[in-house]
């Protein structure tokens, strides 16, 4: 394959900061693909420019065989403050889109790596005029991170960066996501289909992080021979929060011969340096950033490894790289980060975990490694083994590899032909004049809701449309707004009333739906649009009915409709997605009509509305 790779983090060949791509793009070039990285030219951590960048729209270079890196122009202002970042995201968009254009040549698939989230942006115009498919890589999710750090604070630029983020995630053709925990919020959150997912997570760097003497000349370059170092390596920025680290060296003060360690930079050093100056720490020692090939020594160098991230709901989801890379050392884990990162050091039994922003838990969790060196030994050994099995990087890369290939083959696999234009056709040609002749009854109805059960009469609820992509469906209200003594809306059963009863039995509560039919975001007949929330829990099988638009009827209602159990319904639904023709649709129209004439099927048996759909080992029963 020839990747296309655009990653505005990408780091030169001794630069300090992960390397998750770096490894990637190497091992993907050892199996035979062409790999082509269009990158920025200033250094993510440090804000720097390298001199041979200085000036120049575009520099091409070499970082491994078959891996050819385009760094794009990005200004030097880049790292000064919030604007200049802002302006740097969108002169990387420009650049890069312009030197995939001239520069990077013919390609078959683009991976696109974000943060920042107009990587994305770019991703998707690049693979329009290249027509190749994209994946889009999220690492951090964005734009709720830099919302909780309070980076974004802008109701507007807040409400332009979740639109984009849809945009992109309707529009890629996989993403990847690098946490369970991502996987999940996609699903629930953002209503992406679970077929366009794949988790391919961060992993453990074995070719540059390593088992090492801890004597080395990094321990007797920095006197730390009579030392216990507890290390923090990584960037020094907002999100990391590690004012709460000079608390814990604060804390530990009756401890001299601890020693807490910064290594590397970002634009928090300056201010942590001069606080733990002011504070008069001598127990704290903060060391700029080192090249790549040189951190495994300052880790093996030290006794423990430790991991923070600022307290905020959305760090509960991540994996970063510096657990792996002290895990890879065979050092132990002290990790102030609750979530995916707690519960991955926790199932290697690699660390202890330390309450964030709790400076009083973190001087107990360093204190238990400090008096155990068994302890420290053993959770050493298991996290190394566990990253050697799980998380190796070529496993990763040969997985990932593999998605791509897939993403390719269904990219130029035949569609489905002579059916999407008739029956789009089909659809106009009804819903058009029906909507132009029932409009009076719409009207009148409406007139009757706003009388009998008060405003809003329209009621809009997001569904899992074509692929599982979210849209709202418009429906005529039909159940009243009451909540018990906690809030919570009481189950739909007591909610309908006899008018909204009366609507459904006759499948006049529908009628906007035609609206949906015009826009494009539905069909006359498909499986019937189901809660978005429903989207983790199907089975493969089961998820396949998103393979066509969803429609006002189905295959599914003219068979029985809610009296069907919900497996009965999935089994109908697929049965269309396999036959769906026009002739079909015609059929099952008709017979609709007489279906809502005889009234069949309304309601399951026992029950008003139909019960939400739950996994098949959920045994709870909360009908809504």
């Amino acid at each position: 394959m020839r990747i296309l790779v655009l990653h505005q983090y990408f780091l030169g060949k001794d630069d300090p900061g992960g390397s998750r791509f770096n490894q990637l793009t190497k091992f993907w070039a050892e199996n035979g693909n062409q790999v082509t990285v269009l990158a920025g030219t200033v250094h993510h951590g440090t804000g720097r420019v390298d001199p041979r960048y200085e000036g120049r729209w575009v520099t091409d270079e070499k970082f491994a065989e078959s891996v050819r890196v385009l760094r794009c122009f990005v200004p030097r202002f880049y790292s000064r403050g919030y604007i200049g970042r802002l302006v740097g995201y969108i002169v990387f968009l420009a650049s890069s889109l312009v030197t995939a254009l001239t520069h990077a040549g013919p390609q078959d698939i683009l991976v696109a790596s974000s943060p920042p989230l107009t990587i994305g942006l770019g991703a998707y115009l690049i693979s329009r005029f290249k027509r190749i498919p994209f994946v889009f890589e999220v690492r951090d999710l964005w734009p709720e991170f830099a919302i909780e750090t309070g980076v974004l604070k802008n109701p507007w630029i807040i409400r332009l960066a979740y639109a984009l983020e849809s945009f992109i995630y309707k529009r890629a053709d996989c993403i990847n996501v690098l946490t369970p925990a991502f996987l999940e919020h996609l699903m629930t959150k953002k209503c992406v289909p679970q077929n366009k997912l794949i988790h391919i997570p961060n992993g453990a760097d074995l070719d540059l992080m390593g088992p090492g003497p801890q004597d080395n000349w990094v321990r007797r370059q920095n006197h730390w021979q009579e030392k216990f170092v507890a290390m923090y390596v990584g960037a020094h920025s907002k999100a990391n929060h590690l004012w709460q680290l000079l608390d814990t060296a604060e804390v530990l003060r009756d401890h001299p011969d601890i020693l807490m360690v910064f290594v590397g930079d970002g634009n928090e050093r300056e201010k942590l340096l001069s606080e733990a100056k002011r504070r008069g720490l001598s127990n704290l020692q903060m060391i700029g950033p080192q090249p790549k090939h040189a951190i495994g020594d300052f880790i093996n160098a030290a006794d423990v490894g430790i991991a923070v991230l600022k307290k905020t709901p959305g760090f509960k989801t991540v994996y970063p790289n510096k657990i792996f890379d002290y895990m890879s050392c065979q050092k132990p884990v002290v990790v102030g980060i609750d979530g995916e990162a707690r519960r991955l050091v926790e199932e290697a039994q690699a660390g202890l975990y330390a309450e964030p922003e709790n400076p009083q838990a973190f001087r107990q969790a360093i204190l238990e490694l400090y008096r155990n060196k068994k302890l420290r030994s053993d959770m050493g050994s298991l996290g190394y083994q566990y990253v050697k099995e799980k998380f190796a990087r070529p496993v990763l890369a040969a997985r990932y590899e593999q998605a791509l290939k897939e993403v390719l083959s269904v990219y130029y696999e035949p569609k489905i032909s002579g059916l999407e234009a008739p029956k789009r056709l089909l659809d106009l040609v009804i819903a058009v004049p029906a909507l132009i002749l029932l409009s009076p009854l719409m009207l009148g109805i409406s007139t009757l809701i706003a009388l009998r059960l008060g405003r809003p009469v329209l009621f809009k609820q997001r569904r899992a449309g074509y692929l599982g992509n979210p849209f709202f469906i418009f429906k005529l209200r039909t159940m009243l707004d009451l909540r018990d003594e906690k809030g919570n809306l009481l189950p739909e059963s007591k909610r309908l009333t006899s008018l909204g009863s009366f609507l459904r039995n006759m499948s006049l509560d529908e009628l906007p739906e035609l609206f949906n039919v015009i826009n494009g975001e539905m069909s006359l007949v498909g499986p019937r649009p189901l809660h978005s929330e429903y989207l983790p829990r199907y089975t493969p099988e089961q998820a396949r009915r998103h393979e066509t638009k969803p429609g006002i009827t189905g295959w599914a209602q003219i068979h029985g409709r809610n009296a069907l159990s919900w497996e009965e319904k999935f089994k109908l639904d697929i049965w269309y997605v396999d036959h769906r023709s026009l002739w079909l649709d015609i059929k099952i129209l008709g017979r609709t009509l007489l279906k809502v004439a005889r009234r069949e099927g309304i309601h399951p048996e026992g029950c008003a509305t139909m019960p939400e759909f739950k996994r098949p080992n959920d045994q709870k029963e909360n009908p809504t």
